[in-house]
This record gives structure tokens, C-alpha cells and sequence, in this order.
């Protein structure tokens, strides 16, 4: 027999409405009072009251809105043991011709506060557990989060309620969180962190018997269900990810580690034993951004993995102390003797039947009720295929041609992390380098659907934003014009159309310089509004054509630091006025025959003037030597 005065028929369920016990009358006319408790749930309470005139609620402030509690009160201890704190958020009125007209009341602690909405934020360079106490008091709830190692680049809540996201969150790294009451003062506090060791649970033995300790035939226990098994379970588990940083993959693992130490394997070693050392569950539900978050996702892995191994069903009399995340300790049970931690408790109260039990089930991490089973499809908000995205920055502190990115369908504040942009060939020191700017529209894709991850593809015209060539150019009947065009209008534009077919890079939209290239017509180069062609060569520049070459300026200068030479087969210097030849030095002319020719006089003057020659003849009508 035991002696724990809990597991007699003597305990109440008492109900305080705003910290005021229900009327006296109004207490007697209670038929059911339910606290389901679950980790990874809000808590919920039902009050079902006997109200044939239907004014037992008003006259009690049951209303939604109002804080309940529900106390566990036994023999002289008024104050009792606290099993439930929380918001009435609706009210039932059922009626049978059995059971008359009942008014129901539904509250939930006050995780349900974080369920109203979902929003999309990001967290940057910070840890879990920051984040989770950021949320905390954010809805004013007291918070206990063990801390976390790994800090990540940015978290991101992607269309999530803030429960849901702090929910993904401790999964990830094997954590569980729930609204715990301190049963000393009975105040609600969001606990997030391990889950309760099973070794810290008491052992079933002493002078009086722990309420945490369960012996098998004893009269506190109604009936027990208690299974071990190994199906399914692997030796490790993995997640991968990817380090952009390095550009290099990153691999977590870790062991499967259950929360249960019965008289039999341990999960890793009863995993090992069934499918081999080697047997590895590899989860690619997240991409983590390096080593260090590939690591942690493991050990959580790990954590989830085990919740199989182990499976504790089991119906006491009334037991306020058996909550989700504490330890218990089953005894008489042969090979299952062991201590198991409770994931899930319901403390049902009918004074009319069989009064105060309590129902617990102890499963690791893994949800097995109806609820777990509707949910148990991926719950994460995925983005897959691709998105339009606002750029918003393209200032990349680490250089590596990165941009920041809004996306206003989803979050008018949520401004992406730092995400890498597609180009073209890229390679060591190869690829096309052409970076969006802020303001433009771009087409994104988002690593494994997650959010915190972004991919640019490529960048997007709209009705509001067109290209610099229009539409009506670029295709007549087929595509005739491909473009390229900067934000200061320097273009390449690819002309298919067979009458004019060319290639053509110009600057500032043509206004400037031209450089066209074109099957029909040759190579041309064009300046605009004075604009100068300048060649410049730190070595030979040479011109060849197999036809003429022409040059026409206004003027025309041929410069040389050394000497200039013209030759061919024939040369002809023509001009329309005269022809001056100057030198600091001497000029010479050497040919087979010399001839001198004008229309009008020729005329030599020098200081001195030198002819020498076998023969000179000096011919004319008149001819003068003189001084």
C-alpha cells in the first residue's frame, strides 16, 4: 500500500477564477474538470459545470478573458499542489436529454498567447536561446532558457507563430519547451531547454513512497503499458549543410540518445545491436550554414530519434506531481524497470464517477497523440520554387558580391541575410561580374525552401521599370535585338536583323562614342560633341590593308620622337596650297633623275650655293650669274 496521499480518493480539483475560488454552490455543480499538459502544446483546461439556469458562469466571472487556476487540494492542505494557470479563450453550452444543459469553459495557458498571428523577422548573429528570451518577454511571460553555443548569421521566423518557431527551434538542437507552474508559488514561467534526465527521477523505495515512483501492483496504478523497441532506430544520426564561407560542405553526427535508462540497451547500443554500427538517419529537413550548426542539428537529431525507443502508457489515481518534464521511476517491471521522463500528462477530475486520475505517457520527443499524428508533416514554412525580391543594399562588408534583399509580398520590415548573386561562368578568377542595385526586382530562390538562405537569380523588368531598348526593337517577328545596357547607359546591343545587321558598343545611349561592327559595312568608330579618338600602344601599332588607307582631317600631323619614314612604291604629295618642307638639319633628295618643274619661277637662295658635277649645262633665253 502505498502511502503517497495523492493516490487516494479524497483529492479535489479546486477551481480560483482572478485568484477567487468558485462560489460554494457553483462548486458543487462542477461534472468534469480536464488539464491536458504535453510538451511542445499549450496546456488546456475544461471545466464543465451543471447550469440548468444558465447563470452559473456570470455569476462566477467565468468569461473569456479572465485568469484560472486549478489546484490539486488534499485533506487539510488548502492550498494545494498547482496544476494549471491560465486565459479562458471560449465558452460551450452542450445539452442531452441525459445529462440536462452544461456549460463548458476552455482555457489555455499562456503559450496560446504566441499563437495569435504569424510574422516573418529576422534574427542576426544570434543564438537560440537569445532569440527565445527576446520572444519571452516580448508577450511578457517569465523565461528560463538554457543556454545555447552556436550563433548563426541570421534566424529567420518565416511566416510562423512565435510558439511554432520557438517550437522548430528546440527541436532543431533536441531542447523541449512548455509553460512549467512552480509548485511553491504557482507562477507560469516558459521553460525552453533539455528535457528532464530520467536518472534524476527518485527511487521507489523508502518510507514513504515518492509520488514520482510507480510500482508495479500497487493501488495507486490503474493500469500501465510499457514497450521498448528498437524498429527503426539507427546508431547515429546526421544533418548536412553547406559553408558559404568556404564554399565547402558541412556534416554533422551524432549518437542516439534516448531519455529513458531501463533494464535493458541503451537506444545506441539496442540501435547498434539491430541494424549495425554503421546505420546513420540522415536528415535533410534543415541545411545548416556551417559545422558548428550541422553539429547541434545532430545531437537533436539524435535526441528525436531515440523518443522510439521507449513507450510508457500508464493510468494512476489523482497525482498533481506527474507533469510533463519530470522524472518517473517504474519499479516491478522486469526487463522495463528504469526511470522514464513524462512528455505528456491529463489530470481528469469527475467527482460523480471516479472522482481524481491522472493519465501519463512517457514517448522521448516524438508526439503520438491524434494531434502529433495530424501534425506530423514537415510544419516549417517552406519557400519552394522562386520568389520576387526588392534589393536593398549591395554594400557587402566581406567584399564577396553579396546583396541584402526585402520581400514586400511577405514582410513590409523583413530584410533578408547577406545573399550570394548567380553569374554567369563563374570560377576562380573567371565569370561574368554584374551586380544588381537597390531598388531593382530580382527572382530568388531559397536553399532547401528556407528562408534564411536566399539565392539571387537574375534581375527583372516590369511595366514600371523597362529595359533601355524597347520591347517593340528587340523583337520583330523574331528576336532581332540582343542588349546589355548600365545604369549610365553604356551599351552592347547584338542587331540580328538581317538589314542591318551589327554589332555595337557605345557609351552613355550612343550620345558619345560609337564602335560598330557590321558584315556590310565594316568596322566604324564615332565620337559625338567633340569627343577625341586617342590610340595609345606601349609598343609597335601597325595598319594593314590590302586596299587604300585614307585619312581625312582638317589636319593632319605626323609626329615622331625618332625618325618618319614613307614609303611606296609611288608617293605623291598634293596640296591645294603650298607645300613647305622645314628642317634644322639637311634636307636631301636622291633619285635616278631629279626634276624641278613650275608653272612659274624657281627660285634657289642660300648663303652658298655648290654644284658639282661631270657635266653642267645651264640653259635659257637669258641667263644671269651675277652677284
Amino acid at each position: 500500500m502505498s502511502t503517497n496521499p495523492f493516490n487516494t480518493a479524497g483529492v479535489q480539483l479546486h477551481v480560483l477564477v482572478d485568484g477567487v475560488p468558485l462560489l460554494e454552490q457553483s462548486a458543487m455543480l462542477i461534472s468534469n474538470i480536464t488539464v491536458e499538459s504535453q510538451l511542445f502544446l499549450p496546456s488546456l483546461c475544461e471545466i464543465e459545470l451543471v447550469d440548468s439556469g444558465q447563470g452559473v458562469l456570470l455569476e462566477n466571472g467565468l468569461v473569456a478573458g479572465v485568469l484560472i487556476e486549478i489546484r490539486a487540494i488534499s485533506g487539510e492542505d488548502i492550498i494545494g499542489v498547482p496544476l494549471f494557470s491560465g486565459q479562458v479563450e471560449s465558452i460551450e453550452l452542450r445539452f442531452d436529454h441525459t445529462a440536462g444543459v452544461r456549460s463548458v469553459v476552455r482555457a489555455y495557458d499562456l503559450a496560446h498567447k504566441m499563437l495569435h498571428g504569424r510574422k516573418t523577422t529576422g534574427f542576426p548573429l544570434s543564438l537560440y536561446s537569445e532569440i527565445v528570451e527576446a520572444i519571452g518577454l516580448e508577450h511578457g511571460i517569465a523565461t528560463l532558457a538554457e543556454p545555447t553555443e552556436v550563433p548563426y548569421t541570421m534566424v529567420v521566423q518565416s511566416n510562423e507563430s512565435d510558439w511554432d518557431f520557438i517550437v522548430r527551434l528546440a527541436r532543431e538542437v533536441g531542447y523541449v519547451t512548455f509553460i512549467s507552474i512552480d509548485p511553491a508559488v504557482g507562477l507560469p514561467s516558459l521553460y525552453w531547454g533539455l528535457m528532464a534526465p530520467a536518472e534524476t527521477a527518485p527511487p521507489p523505495v523508502g518510507v514513504e513512497l515518492s509520488p514520482r515512483a510507480i510500482v508495479i501492483g500497487d493501488d495507486g496504478l490503474i493500469s500501465l503499458r510499457a514497450t521498448v523497441s528498437g524498429s527503426g532506430l539507427t546508431a547515429s544520426a546526421s544533418t548536412r549543410g553547406w559553408d558559404q564561407s568556404l564554399a565547402i560542405p558541412a556534416i554533422g553526427e551524432g549518437p542516439t540518445i534516448g531519455d529513458a535508462s531501463a533494464n535493458v540497451l541503451l537506444p545506441v547500443e539496442l540501435a547498434t545491436e539491430l541494424g549495425g554500427p554503421t546505420a546513420q538517419l540522415v536528415s535533410l529537413e534543415r541545411i545548416a550554414e556551417n559545422e558548428a550548426a550541422t553539429e547541434a542539428a545532430s545531437v537533436g537529431l539524435g535526441f528525436r530519434l531515440a523518443g522510439s525507443y521507449s513507450n510508457i502508457e500508464a493510468i494512476v489515481r489523482g497525482n498533481p506531481f506527474l507533469m510533463p518534464n519530470s522524472a518517473i521511476s517504474i519499479s516491478k517491471a522486469g526487463v522495463l524497470t528504469g526511470e522514464y521522463t513524462v512528455t505528456s500528462s491529463t489530470h481528469t477530475f469527475e467527482p460523480r464517477s471516479f472522482g481524481y486520475r491522472t493519465q501519463i505517457m512517457c514517448a522521448g520527443y516524438e508526439d503520438r497523440t491524434l494531434m502529433g499524428l495530424q501534425g506530423a508533416a514537415e510544419s516549417t514554412f517552406k519557400l519552394n520554387g522562386v520568389y520576387p525580391a526588392i534589393v536593398t543594399d549591395v554594400e557587402d562588408p566581406e567584399f564577396l558580391g553579396r546583396v541584402l534583399l526585402s520581400f514586400p509580398w511577405l514582410s513590409e520590415t523583413f530584410v533578408s541575410t547577406w545573399a550570394r548573386v548567380v553569374q554567369q561562368g563563374a570560377g576562380e578568377g573567371l565569370g561574368m561580374q554584374i551586380m544588381p542595385e537597390p531598388t531593382d526586382e530580382v527572382l530568388v530562390a531559397f536553399e532547401n525552401g528556407q528562408l534564411d538562405s536566399p539565392y539571387v537569380l537574375g534581375g527583372l523588368y516590369s511595366a514600371d521599370r523597362l529595359g533601355a531598348v524597347p520591347a517593340a526593337e528587340l523583337i520583330e517577328g523574331t528576336t532581332m535585338v540582343r542588349a546589355f545596357t548600365s545604369r549610365e547607359g553604356h551599351q552592347l546591343l547584338f542587331n540580328d536583323n538581317p538589314d542591318d545587321s551589327s554589332l555595337t558598343i557605345q557609351t552613355t545611349f550612343g550620345a558619345s562614342c560609337i564602335v560598330r561592327l557590321s558584315p556590310e559595312t565594316g568596322i566604324s568608330i564615332t565620337t559625338i560633341e567633340g569627343q577625341p579618338i586617342i590610340i595609345n600602344s606601349d609598343a609597335e601599332v601597325t595598319v594593314n590593308s590590302e586596299g587604300a588607307v585614307v585619312i581625312n582631317a582638317s589636319e593632319v600631323t605626323l609626329s615622331g620622337e625618332g625618325a618618319v619614314e614613307i614609303n611606296g612604291a609611288d608617293v605623291s604629295i598634293t596640296a591645294e596650297g603650298a607645300v613647305e618642307i622645314t628642317t634644322e638639319g639637311a634636307i636631301t633628295l636622291t633619285g635616278s633623275d631629279i626634276n624641278l618643274a613650275s608653272e612659274g619661277s624657281v627660285s634657289i637662295e642660300a648663303d652658298m650655293i655648290s654644284l658639282v658635277a661631270g657635266e653642267i649645262n645651264i640653259a635659257g633665253g637669258i641667263v644671269s650669274l651675277g652677284a
